[in-house]
């Protein structure tokens, strides 16, 4: 699933428009929420919403418990049916759109 998510996060990175070796390093500190970057800047040096989306996007797939993602991508999961979790993932939307 790290795998997974490594391949996704350098393919976003790359189609939002960061260099292939700057997209791998900050796939991989994103995900392990180290906070590092090739950059002086950090992440803000691209001065781009769309690459601050995938980086918390990245981040939260990281901080995320893998068997919690594992019972996400089953079929038959009813781990987003509580009211918890629906909480949760409204307040991450709203957080993503309206900064």
């Amino acid at each position: 699933m790290y795998c997974a998510f490594l391949a996704a996060g350098v393919l976003a990175y790359v189609l939002a428009g960061m260099p292939l070796f700057d997209s791998i390093n900050h796939t991989m500190c994103a995900l392990s929420t180290g906070g590092f970057s090739t950059r002086t800047d950090s992440i803000g040096a691209y001065d781009s919403l769309l690459i601050d989306t995938i980086t918390n996007v990245l981040m939260l797939a990281g901080t995320t418990n893998f068997a919690v993602l594992l019972l996400l991508v089953r079929e038959n999961s009813d781990v987003l049916s509580g009211s918890a979790s629906c909480g949760l993932c409204s307040w991450c939307l709203r957080r993503l759109l309206f900064r």
